[in-house]
């Protein structure tokens, strides 16, 4: 009879190192699905801002007084994004004569 019934026979135990390296690696998979969530969850919020201010947009433009004002807002909003190039999106002049009155 075996007098420590507890203890493992070191034939069959592990050796430390390799729990260690077991252990470091399950660490370092929680650590990568920890980054993966935290930014899944940046861009689902990213994505609910943009579109509620697409939403808060649509509705400026559909307040708008007159058809074409409110037709030329539509498209501004829909349009390209100013992506921090040289070229800036501009109202049309006659856009911007309406907005005077």
């Amino acid at each position: 009879m075996n007098p420590h019934p507890t203890r493992i026979d070191p034939a069959v135990a592990l050796p430390k190192w390799l729990a260690y390296a077991a252990a470091l690696a399950v660490v370092g998979l929680l650590l990568a699905f920890y980054q993966v969530v935290r930014e899944s969850v940046a861009r689902g919020e990213s994505m609910r801002k943009a579109t509620a201010v697409h939403g808060d947009g649509t509705w400026r433009c559909n307040a708008l007084r007159g058809r074409d004002l409110r037709a030329d807002c539509l498209i501004q909003l829909d349009g390209p994004r100013d992506t921090g190039g040289a070229q800036q999106q501009t109202l049309p002049i006659a856009t911007l004569a309406r907005l005077d009155n």
